[in-house]
Parts: C-alpha cells; structure tokens; sequence
C-alpha cells in the first residue's frame, strides 16, 4: 500500500519502516512524478515492498532523520530503517534501475 507524508508524519514512517516483514523505498516529490509512477509500479510488482511518498513540505525533516542527499529523490530501505542507497531523479525514474536497487538492499 502506497503512503503520503502528509497526512503521515515522521514518527509513523519511522514506525513503518521498522516493521520486519517488508523493505521500503521512499520517494521525495509529487505524485504526478515519474519516479512516483515507477515506485507504484514496483510496489506491485516485488513482494514485500512499502512506498512512501514524501511532498515537498516534510523533505526536508525526512532527509535529515535518513541522511538522504538533497541531490537525491529516493531512498531505498532493506528490512528495517537503514537507508542502503539513495537514487537520483535519473534513477528513480527508471524501473530496472529502481528495481536493481531495491533487490541489491535485500542482498
């Protein structure tokens, strides 16, 4: 199930990422992003994937508590809150790349 922060906050994605039973990407932008497209679509497709989808608005405090680069726009997660890579938007936008990412986290 895809979630937004907001309504979601910190605190709750934090909890959500703890969560043992399923790795995470969270994406840093707008839902008519392409990259936002892509992380649906491969929610879809690989089991065990949660995405989070993070506006403008909370990036910031988002990207502090990660230590994600504002250079990138998403952060992939293995089964737990340590962020294992971070994507550019040229990444993001891409299935296989985003996809590779995802599985290599879990490796």
């Amino acid at each position: 199930m895809a979630e937004s922060l907001p309504p979601m906050t910190l605190a709750q994605l934090q909890a959500a990422l703890e969560n043992p039973h399923f790795r995470s990407y969270v994406y840093f932008g707008k839902k008519t992003d392409r990259g936002w497209k892509v992380a649906v679509r491969a929610q879809e497709v690989m089991p065990a994937l949660r995405v989070y989808l993070v506006a403008p608005s909370m990036a910031a405090d988002v990207r502090n508590q990660f230590g994600v680069p504002a250079s990138h726009v998403g952060a992939v997660f293995d089964f737990g809150t340590t962020v294992k890579s971070t994507l550019s938007k040229s990444k993001a936008d891409d299935m296989f790349s985003l996809t590779d990412a995802i599985i290599a986290a879990c490796a």
